[in-house]
């Protein structure tokens, strides 16, 4: 008797699992929900991934469960276009409230510093040319020691970026610099200067004009961020 009741509501299950599938496919073809064989390509390739198969060992899996490669296709093509459908549905009805991203924004400070950034002047020499890389490497050294304008050398002789304007990079995020002009830069007061940095690409020699310590991000500026994160987080349930 009881094994009779398992079997009842396991028949339910199933056919409200099928009843559920025929009206997600009624739906989707409502929709236009269409698959392209690229879609289809790309999902037998995962699963050849996931599974550990090539090709022929996927085509005699499927011959021993009685499918062809066709139809195979054919029945991933409908799963991918069914998933998309309910995809698209539940998109449509995520809404993010901007009360949401603010409280999310207060409750998490740590996740939203703004990193150490540093605005340089930079000169580059580079190796490739030994005799000239010696050359330039010490008339930059003498004109530093001697106190010349950093915007001078570097016009004269860096081959770096922002040369012609007196080696002017700006304002560099950390994470952003090779790590020794980045730890050089760290430690340097506005107005000093530190280098060479030798590399296997040349010599880098860094003037600090300016720098930014690591400081919370206004909501503004990871508004965006956050929408998509709790958006992501919502549609993953």
């Amino acid at each position: 008797k009881k094994d009779g009741k398992k079997a009842e509501e396991l028949r339910g299950k199933m056919l409200d699992g099928l009843i559920e599938q025929k009206l997600v496919k009624q739906a989707a073809d409502k929709a236009g929900i269409d698959i392209s064989e690229r879609e289809i390509d790309l999902a037998v390739d995962d699963i050849k991934k996931q599974n550990g198969l090539t090709q022929e060992s996927l085509l005699l899996a499927l011959a021993q469960g009685g499918l062809t490669y066709k139809e195979y296709r054919e029945q991933l093509k409908e799963q991918i276009r069914q998933v998309k459908f309910i995809n698209k549905e539940i998109r449509s009805k995520i809404m993010v409230l901007p009360e949401d991203i603010e409280a999310y924004w207060r409750q998490r400070p740590d996740e939203f510093i703004s990193p150490p950034a540093y605005r340089l002047n930079m000169i580059f020499i580079p190796s490739a040319d030994k005799d000239v890389y010696k050359l330039k490497l010490k008339a930059v050294e003498d004109g530093i020691k001697k106190g010349e304008p950093f915007g001078d050398l570097a016009r004269a002789y860096s081959e770096g970026f922002g040369a012609s304007s007196g080696g002017e990079m700006g304002w560099m995020k950390a994470g952003e610099l090779d790590k020794s002009v980045e730890d050089a830069a760290s430690k340097l007061k506005a107005g000093s200067v530190a280098g060479p940095m030798v590399n296997s690409e040349g010599a880098y020699f860094i003037e600090l004009v300016e720098t930014k310590s690591a400081a919370p991000m206004p909501l503004e500026e990871v508004r965006g961020r956050i929408q998509d994160k709790l958006f992501k987080k919502t549609m993953d349930e």
